[in-house]
């Protein structure tokens, strides 16, 4: 009888144990993917925020109001996107 239950407790833990490492894999592809997919979305937000000022300075947009603001805006996106890549890493 205790052999029995032996050898039950032994395929349960193997069970787990596979279990649990085929589930962090699946995470870690998961956080990478999304590690990946955040890093493109800031590239894109860099790439936005350049484009935004270049047609700010422009003569015929210098100092519009409404431009500065989009492109306030367009800068404090970016930082809290840093903000929580960085926070993502740790």
């Amino acid at each position: 009888m205790f052999e029995v239950i032996s050898i039950i407790g032994v395929v349960l833990f193997v069970i787990f144990v596979v279990a649990s490492v085929w589930i962090n894999v699946f995470l870690i592809k998961k956080l990478m993917y999304f590690n990946e997919n955040v890093s493109g979305i800031n590239n894109s937000i860099d790439q936005y925020v350049k484009h935004l000022e270049s047609v700010y300075e422009l003569p015929l947009f210098y100092g519009d109001d409404n431009l500065r603001e989009l492109l306030d805006h367009s800068k404090q996106l970016r930082e809290e996107l840093y903000g929580f890549k960085e926070t993502y890493r740790e």
